[in-house]
């Protein structure tokens, strides 16, 4: 009957002693945490990963740095390869109200933030090709 009773106590406290996933508190999606060296890694467009796909993202861009600036400024560090016709804008400033980043004149929703990088998602409304829908784009990038 001890063993059971010791048993049913080892269960007890090990199954109330959960990790904590949380997260590092450091990692809390801040606009100091923002900061840093980025490279976008993954682009979808309605639900398609588009970042192989050179009109949506061009071979030229894929090594292009974004920083993000504790003076609410950013700027995109051309990498080696790069763009015969070059990007239409190259810095400018951003703004963190809750989970919603302000930048590229864009109000995105942060889906996920950690130390290693962050998730945006955005809506440009009214496509180019098709004017009746409009474009969701997802968009990840890893700390550098």
């Amino acid at each position: 009957m001890r063993k059971i009773v010791f048993g049913l106590l080892c269960c007890l406290l090990f199954s109330a002693c959960k990790k904590d996933d949380s997260g590092d508190a450091g990692c809390q999606l801040s606009g100091s945490n923002l900061i840093g060296r980025y490279l976008l890694k993954s682009i979808k467009l309605n639900g398609v990963e588009k970042y192989n796909d050179s009109l949506e993202n061009p071979l030229c861009e894929r090594d292009d740095i974004y920083v993000i600036s504790n003076d609410n400024s950013w700027n995109v560090e051309t990498g080696p390869i790069t763009c015969v016709v070059p990007r239409n804008e190259t810095s400018g400033d951003w703004e963190l109200l809750g989970d919603t980043l302000i930048i590229y004149n864009q109000q995105c929703l942060v889906t996920e933030f950690s130390c290693s990088g962050f998730t945006i998602a955005y809506t440009e409304y009214k496509d180019p090709v098709d004017s009746t829908r409009d474009r969701n784009f997802v968009e990840y990038y890893q700390k550098q």
